[in-house]
């Protein structure tokens, strides 16, 4: 070392190097000390007799002091294995806390949100029932009096329909009795028997004609009276199904209604059919966001290239970003106008009115936008095909794709807001999981740390295993009475029973 003490080294091919420092505070004129070497047969000399001896002592005493310290050992490695596991314990225990808090908190968010939508959903029910029946019960008094004034036509008809002329038997029997009999061989009295047959052949006639015209205005009466009864049935088949559906309604009212007291009563079937459509949903909703997403990125770049006449351009780019924009706020306000999405709420003041406006302007809207596409894919300058990026593709498929396009992509608010919606249970869901995972991480580590200190324990009365063995024996002979105990207060021993 420089500004050190000068040291000689020497090293021995079959032996131990061996360096003599002098000690820090030598201040000698920089003498050479001694460095002897020892060999191996020097150190087999040095070895003795009289050193087992003291390494045994030596070995003895420790274990005696082992053991004499036993109690006080094994509590200060108890004590360090409780310090070390305390740590993890305390974090399982507000790992365990903040995992129950989130529980709940997803719990209280998957409660409102479906009280919310079974809510909604009993309104528009409830809103639609009293519409319907305000209507038929405004239409009740003038339904009652045409049922009225039906069944009393289809009764007179009825009543007129009923009489009946009196049936010709009597006269067929007054006809045969005048064929059978004879009348006497005067002239005169048989001139006047002829006269008189005719005329009851006569009335006879008339009288089937007159029963037969009955007859025909009866049938007249009921084939007048059929139509009637058909109106008159079809309006009691329709007042039948109008209250069919009524009837349906209710049972479906009354279905969501125990549904609705089962979320606000907080029952865990409930939430936990709630976790599983939540999941679900999220699924689902993820897995058709993405084709939405493929959607659009083919559509930019078919816009891109039908703007561009095949040749990558920033103008290209731009205008068809906008007018993906466009398409996208369309389709936004159709989901909306049409009550089908609820990721911008429009006004409630708004009147039905102006809502179908709003509807009928973004389908219009999207046309235009479809139109366009399709006719710059039409008109393009050079074909798009040229670019290569669509293989064989030509003018006509990339002018139907861009016209089919906008209309499934204007529905990308539906599986957006069911994502949005479903995203904050399923968050819950997995933060929950991880902290519990942590949790029992945390847990099976102070378990691991508790196990060690056993272990050390088990370990240190290993090492003084020959005093416990004696401790045990002398235990055991002491139980079994091999020594004979003294009597208290007395120095001398007690005779065995």
């Amino acid at each position: 070392m420089p500004g050190g003490p000068i040291v000689r080294k020497k090293t021995h091919p079959v032996g131990l190097r061996v360096v003599l420092r002098a000690p820090p505070w030598y201040s000698g004129t920089g003498q050479i000390t001694r460095v002897h070497l020892m060999t191996i047969a020097n150190l087999a000399s040095l070895w003795r007799a009289d050193s087992l001896f003291q390494v045994g002592m030596a070995v003895a005493v420790a274990i005696l002091a082992l053991f004499m310290l036993r109690r006080r050992a094994h509590r200060l490695i108890l004590l360090v294995g409780q310090m070390g596991a305390f740590p993890f314990k305390c974090v399982r225990s507000v790992l365990v806390g903040l995992a129950a808090e989130i529980g709940e908190r997803n719990r209280t968010v998957l409660l409102a949100q479906a009280r919310h939508e079974t809510g909604g959903y009993l309104e528009k029910e409830f809103r639609s029932v009293d519409e319907s029946l305000r209507r038929d019960l405004e239409a009740f008094p003038e339904l009652h009096q045409t049922l009225l004034r039906q069944a009393a036509a289809i009764e007179d008809d009825h009543r007129q329909s009923g009489k009946m002329p009196p049936p010709p038997t009597e006269w067929n029997h007054l006809m045969s009795v005048l064929t059978r009999a004879q009348p006497p061989g005067d002239e005169s009295v048989q001139s006047l028997w002829a006269g008189f047959r005719k005329d009851v052949a006569r009335a006879q006639r008339q009288a089937l004609t007159d029963y037969r015209r009955s007859y025909e205005g009866r049938h007249r009466l009921l084939e007048a009276l059929r139509p009637a009864l058909e109106h008159l049935c079809d309006t009691l088949a329709q007042v039948d199904h109008d209250l069919v559906m009524l009837r349906e309604r209710a049972t479906a009212i009354d279905h969501y209604m125990r549904r609705y007291d089962a979320i606000v009563a907080g029952e865990d079937q409930v939430v936990r059919t709630l976790t599983s459509s939540a999941v679900v949903q999220f699924v689902t909703a993820l897995l058709l966001t993405v084709f939405v997403g493929a959607g659009y990125v083919a559509q930019f770049l078919l816009l891109s290239l039908a703007f561009s006449g095949g040749m990558s351009s920033e103008p290209s780019h731009l205008i068809a970003f906008c007018l993906l924009t466009a398409g996208g706020l369309a389709g936004l306000m159709l989901t909306e106008a049409g009550d089908l999405s609820g990721l911008v709420s429009l006004p409630a003041s708004i009147r039905p009115g102006a809502r179908r406006g709003v509807l009928f302007g973004a389908l219009g809207i999207l046309l235009l936008l479809a139109s366009v596409e399709a006719a710059a894919a039409l008109w393009a300058p050079r074909p798009p095909a040229s670019a290569g990026v669509l293989g064989g593709w030509g003018r006509g498929e990339m002018a139907l794709c861009l016209a089919l396009l906008p209309w499934p992509l204007a529905l990308a608010p539906l599986p957006l807001q069911s994502l949005i919606y479903s995203l904050r249970a399923v968050t819950g869901l997995l933060l929950r999981a991880l902290i519990g995972f942590l949790a029992v991480f945390c847990g099976l580590v102070a378990r691991l740390i508790t196990q060690l200190a056993f272990a050390a324990i088990i370990l240190y009365d290993a090492l003084i295993f020959v005093p416990l063995a004696l401790l045990v024996l002398a235990r055991r002979l002491a139980a079994s009475h091999v020594f004979t105990p003294y009597h208290k207060g007395s120095g001398r021993p007690t005779a065995d029973p």
